[in-house]
């Protein structure tokens, strides 16, 4: 069960981000309430919490072209509402297809190869000895799965450092621009990571606390659920391509002989096809199109 382990850890971070999005693909018996949380509450509140900030955004961009506001101030602003669209256009198809998407992750956890993974850890000597030259860079079945491993820790460490680093950034510059305000003058100015605007004045109320931390919610938010479906769509695209190579890798080693084991191993061969195809045509179903990916 070491391999299955390695599946778990590889994809770790993704199910994190992805429950803080309000998506719960975690194994295992959770309570009546925290289900129901997390299952039908956490994502509405994300975005409630998210457009909240988002509302208050456009309307600034929408003062401010009246109002004429310089461009370079306007277009500081459009980049922020792009993303925070786009952050819940992606979840949105996830949340609305979470049995797809709990079905083939459980159907890729079950197809993960763990006989390979296991003989890798036993027995290095006996990898050595039956390497064979079947990729450009991969040369056994043990080396097309730690290729696929190395790629999503890779790609999760680069995103997950990228996320971190720009959410402090953004959420922390205005609390040192604050900070070196009231050194220099020894006044209190209330600055936020976003430029909004909303019916009361957010710079002269005693509830700016709040609105801060409101935006600095939405941040993660934003950063999670961007976080959790590209790092996902990346583990899917992965896994199905590692299944079919290795599914290749099978096929292009059987022992052609006319016995009822070949053709056992064929019929094996053939469903597990049948299997990738299928999780193939969900992904593309729940807006997860991996189809140039896995070719």
């Amino acid at each position: 069960m070491r391999a299955k382990t390695e599946f778990e850890k590889t994809i770790k971070l993704t199910k994190t981000a992805l429950f803080l999005s309000g998506i719960n693909i975690f194994l295992g018996e959770w309570n009546h309430w925290t289900r129901t949380f997390v299952d039908s509450i956490a994502y509405y509140l994300n975005i409630v919490g998210l457009y909240f900030v988002l509302i208050g955004e456009m309307y600034w961009l929408i003062d401010g072209t009246i109002t004429g506001k310089s461009f370079v101030e306007l277009s500081l602003i459009v980049p922020c509402l792009t993303i925070s669209v786009l952050a819940t256009a992606k979840v949105h198809y996830l949340y609305h297809n979470k049995e797809s998407l709990l079905d083939v992750v459980d159907k890729l956890r079950e197809i993960y190869p763990d006989e390979i993974e296991e003989t890798a850890n036993d027995n290095d000597q006996c990898l050595n000895d039956k390497k064979e030259t079947v990729y450009d860079n991969d040369v056994t079945e043990v080396g097309i799965v730690n290729e696929a491993n190395e790629l999503l820790k890779f790609v999760n460490f680069l995103l997950s450092t990228v996320s971190f680093v720009v959410t402090m950034t953004f959420c922390t510059m205005p609390l040192f621009g604050m900070a070196g305000e009231f050194m220099e003058t020894g006044k209190f100015v209330v600055l936020y990571p976003f430029a909004v605007k909303y019916p009361f004045d957010v710079y002269n109320t005693s509830f700016w606390v709040i609105v801060y931390v409101n935006q600095f919610w939405a941040t993660i938010i934003v950063c999670t659920n961007i976080f959790g479906v590209d790092t996902l769509f990346y583990a899917l695209c992965s896994y199905i391509g590692m299944n079919f190579r290795l599914l290749s890798y099978k096929f292009e080693h059987l022992e052609i002989k006319r016995n009822d084991r070949i053709i056992n191993e064929i019929i094996v061969l053939i469903k597990r096809h049948q299997e990738l195809i299928e999780d193939h045509n969900i992904n593309s179903a729940i807006g997860l199109n991996v189809e140039s990916k896995c070719q």
